[in-house]
């Protein structure tokens, strides 16, 4: 028989492991918590743990061994597209230093993988002005660069610079180097001081045209005479002024045929002024049959 007392001694334990055990809620202690999560969390392997400390390793002799191999230095650089021989030299030159730093002063750009195009092709449009130019991979060790360059068909001299203008009278290139500067291209001077950059368009493309043309007309006919340069007043369109080596000049315009003009040249030289070359000052061509001359 169990007494009155007994019976609340055990209730009172009951009520005490019940209160310890959830304070509140019935929500297991913080206690037993960490203790039920650490019994159900599985430890990690051994290999997992050294694996996070061995994969950076692995990338950077990766890196290491891939700037070193011989295999993707770039040997050979083929440039397309540009006719002249001086403007191949100009860009190969400008890669050739590219080629030779590094890229956030860290990679070699002497590597294929990081060679970096976008400064190359902003250097290389610095000098040559293209709508067309970009660079492709060829691997494990060429560099390709396909360019389409302007035609240049002449040089345009200011005061202090000389430029090529192709086909649309577009500035292309300015022209540093003396053996650029001998070019065969018919060299055009203009009248006043006007400063350019790369794409500006200084002359409409029939006045432009019109000039190469004439110089071919004129390399064909009258070899013997050198043409120096052509005198050009962007204000006094459409007439131009044609001067020889020899010092005497033509007066030509530009909307009427070249050709039709170069022959009535060598008709008048002669015809009328045969031996006379040297007194002769300036010819006008301008208006069809009716030819003007003036000797000194």
């Amino acid at each position: 028989m169990v007494s009155v007392k007994q019976f609340k001694a055990r209730s009172t334990v009951k009520k005490r492991r019940g209160h310890d055990y959830a304070r509140a809620k019935h929500e297991i202690p913080d206690v037993n918590r960490r203790l039920f999560k650490a019994y159900q969390t599985q430890a990690k392997p051994t290999w997992r743990k050294r694996l996070y400390y061995i994969l950076p390793g692995l990338f950077i002799v990766l890196v290491a061994v891939i700037i070193h191999l011989p295999i993707f230095s770039i040997k050979n650089i083929i440039i397309n597209g540009v006719p002249s021989q001086e403007a191949r030299n100009k860009i190969r030159l400008i890669l050739n230093q590219e080629i030779a730093g590094r890229r956030w002063l860290l990679w070699p750009q002497s590597n294929i993988i990081f060679f970096d195009t976008s400064k190359a092709r902003k250097l290389v449009g610095q000098e040559f002005y293209s709508q067309d130019l970009f660079f492709k991979r060829h691997w494990p060790n060429v560099l390709k660069l396909n360019f389409r360059e302007s035609l240049m068909i002449a040089r345009w001299q200011t005061k202090n610079k000389v430029y090529a203008v192709d086909q649309r009278g577009i500035i292309v290139q300015e022209l540093k180097d003396q053996a650029v500067l001998s070019t065969n291209l018919v060299l055009i001077r203009e009248v006043g001081d006007k400063g350019y950059n790369l794409g500006d368009q200084v002359i409409d493309e029939q006045a432009i045209a019109f000039v190469d043309s004439f110089n071919k007309f004129w390399q064909e006919n009258l070899s013997k005479i050198k043409l120096d340069y052509v005198l050009l007043d962007l204000a006094g369109l459409p007439t131009v002024q044609a001067y020889t080596a020899d010092g005497w000049y033509v007066y030509l315009s530009v909307r009427e045929d070249p050709l039709g003009q170069i022959n009535s040249l060598k008709r008048l030289l002669a015809e009328k002024i045969k031996g006379d070359i040297n007194r002769l000052l300036y010819v006008d061509v301008r208006f069809g049959a009716r030819l003007f001359y003036k000797l000194k």
